[in-house]
């Protein structure tokens, strides 16, 4: 026991092994930013238990960085948990197919492994200033619309240019 105590003194360097207003006031950066990363840990497990939006939260502390996702928000790879919801995924564009009635948008990774594809029909190509391929080929785009299932994989139909943008 005497040498836990030894150690966490050594360690940690309070007395009788108590956290003190001394330590706490010399060591508040820290327990603030452990403090607010616990929190939106916590935010983001609750929220996906009770499926709803996971909040952005900012902190002067990490530099102003993002630590949260945005409102339904989500990645490519969690697609399949979000059928029949509407949805924004941001990604990499990792191929593109236009077989002159459809386009395909490969996101997450290359066809046939693509986590997530974008179709567009040829009834709304006209809408795009340009084909697909040479708009969103390997570029970063957000896209915005309800997950449906086709054929046992997950898809977003976008008939409006303005439900992806380019990053």
């Amino acid at each position: 026991m005497k040498e836990s105590r030894t150690l966490l003194k050594s360690v940690y360097d309070f007395n009788d092994s108590r956290i003190d207003a001394n330590y706490i006031q010399k060591s508040k950066p820290i327990i603030e930013r452990q403090l607010l990363i616990a929190g939106i840990r916590l935010a983001a497990v609750l929220n996906k238990l009770f499926d709803g939006d996971i909040p952005i939260i900012k902190s002067p502390l990490d530099g102003g960085q993002t630590a949260a996702k945005p409102n339904n928000e989500i990645e490519a790879s969690d697609a399949v948990n979000y059928i029949g919801q509407n949805v924004k995924v941001c990604s990499k564009v990792y191929g593109v197919k236009e077989t002159g009635k459809v386009s395909f948008i490969d996101l997450g990774s290359k066809y046939p492994n693509s986590q997530l594809t974008i179709v567009i029909f040829q009834k709304d190509l006209n809408k795009f200033n340009g084909s697909p391929e040479d708009l969103f080929d390997g570029k970063n785009i957000c896209v915005e619309g309800k997950i449906v299932e086709y054929k046992g994989k997950e898809e977003i139909i976008v008939t409006d240019p303005k439900a992806i943008v380019i990053l």
